[in-house]
């Protein structure tokens, strides 16, 4: 079993959202909430492997951290 913990932003993560349109778009009250309540995954949830997938401006890159 393989976590994906995928990193973004705050100020990219609102800036994307705020495109959004209708129901596409999250409060982002939301946003904000849950990146104060994020926790680095660990194998100790059962995972067989942990990979930190970056997002950025000008695209993504992935690592296997665990």
């Amino acid at each position: 079993l393989i976590g994906l913990e995928f990193e973004i932003a705050l100020a990219l993560a609102l800036a994307r959202n705020a495109t959004r349109t209708g129901k596409a778009r999250v409060p982002d009250l939301a946003i904000h909430a849950t990146a104060r309540k994020r926790e680095p995954m660990t194998l100790a949830e059962g995972l067989d492997e942990v990979w930190r997938v970056e997002v950025g401006e000008a695209g993504s890159r992935a690592w296997r951290i665990a």
